[in-house]
């Protein structure tokens, strides 16, 4: 039981409290379950989740916690297989991916960013950093002030700065959830002032005083600082992105997708992308945008080499 991580669990929890709502409405015993219970649930929850993986997940808690409730497991299944496949087909045809932030769109969001007020310098600081370092939003600010953890969220004691660059040390990731080895990523300065990382941050650490305990990207208010929130984040990101007159699917997901698009373009290495963005498999190079440019400048090398 100890070997799942917390978030783990609470992910467990949603769906045992979809699998119960499913076996309620059918009149399902909740375990020992069946492959042509499974079958049936991946279906009805087709209609109400958004993507493929989501299904494939719940699906998957379900075979687990029929598990962990002492049954045999389940083995594979050839209808279910199928219908899986037909439930991709389905919804890989309506997604719709997170629009990836660029440079060019964080240069537009900096021009209209208003210094004076304290939340928009502390928001765009945010920007910057899950851009460049191609952050989940788990680690980059909390849901909430009351879920602020500092062992998972930036710190303000979480940077190490000096004048050649800022070291940033996280805690706990996704894919480091025992805390055994600390992620350590240097953020440098650019020379696009508008957009250097190391300006911004400057600029909001001497705007914004806060102990070393407190969340990175605080906002003051008459009671204290408060942890900037991911939907305080979020909000301020769509207000800007609708200032600048853009349509589409702008949300925060699109600074990850951003900055390894960013990465992939300047021709960095697949296996650098995947260590500087943390993750523990390929999956990364579903987050890369492949642009035109990068399209026809493969064309061209193709042609010129044949």
């Amino acid at each position: 039981m100890n070997s799942y991580a917390t978030s783990t669990w609470k992910n467990f929890k949603t769906q045992y409290n979809s699998y119960s709502r499913f076996c309620r409405i059918f009149g399902y015993q909740l375990f020992p379950c069946s492959n042509f219970i499974l079958c049936r649930y991946a279906v009805f929850i087709s209609f109400y989740l958004k993507t493929f993986s989501s299904v494939a997940q719940y699906v998957s808690g379900v075979r687990t916690l029929h598990y962990l409730d002492g049954h045999i497991p389940l083995g594979s299944d050839p209808i279910l297989i199928r219908i899986l496949a037909g439930i991709k087909r389905k919804l890989m045809c309506e997604v719709q991916q997170a629009v990836p932030v660029t440079i060019p769109l964080l240069v537009a969001i900096s021009a209209i960013v208003d210094i004076s007020q304290p939340s928009q310098l502390v928001c765009f600081s945010a920007l910057l950093v899950g851009f460049y370092l191609f952050l989940r939003s788990g680690n980059l600010v909390p849901k909430s002030q009351a879920t602020f953890d500092p062992t998972r969220h930036l710190t303000r004691s979480s940077l190490i700065i000096s004048e050649s660059l800022i070291l940033v040390v996280i805690q706990s990731t996704k894919t480091r959830q025992y805390g055994s080895k600390q992620l350590k990523v240097p953020l440098l300065p650019v020379s696009k002032q508008s957009i250097c990382p190391k300006k911004w941050l400057t600029m909001m650490i001497r705007a914004i005083p806060a102990s070393p305990e407190d969340p990175l990207f605080s906002i003051p208010t008459p009671l204290g600082n408060r942890a900037l929130s991911y939907s305080t984040l979020a909000h301020q990101y769509k207000q800007w992105v609708q200032t600048l007159g853009l349509q589409g699917n702008y949300t925060l997901h699109g600074l990850r997708r951003g900055g390894a698009t960013h990465a992939f373009e300047t021709g960095i290495s697949d296996h650098l992308i995947r260590t500087l963005g943390d993750w523990a498999s390929n999956c990364f190079r579903r987050y890369i945008d492949v642009t035109m440019d990068s399209r026809l400048r493969a064309s061209i090398m193709f042609a010129d080499n044949i």
